[in-house]
């Protein structure tokens, strides 16, 4: 039995509960981008917030991006994981408890 792909992640395509997953610095990036904290914030203008350059806020916005869409596979697949993952599952960033 084929499993239809997941649509794609973006700015506007996630929830909160999603952004509780990641760590608080890729959170912070993807919150004030996509808007959530008011209005959505240029790559420069959350750059100049962190310290970096916009090029290090756009890789951050797109590893959080790639996280929260494995995250989704992940909850999606659940139920066919192995037990021997010990109920865990690892990224770059943070462990993530299934």
């Amino acid at each position: 039995m084929p499993l239809h792909k997941l649509p794609p992640v973006t700015l506007d395509t996630f929830g909160e509960c999603e952004l509780d997953e990641l760590d608080d610095r890729v959170g912070h990036v993807l919150r004030m981008r996509s808007g959530m904290m008011g209005k959505p914030s240029t790559l420069i203008e959350v750059g100049e917030e962190f310290g970096v350059g916009r090029e290090r806020i756009r890789q951050l916005e797109n590893e959080g991006l790639a996280l929260i869409r494995n995250l989704r596979e992940v909850q999606r697949h659940q139920r066919f994981l192995p037990l021997r993952l010990d109920g865990r599952v690892w990224n770059r960033l943070k462990r993530v408890e299934l």
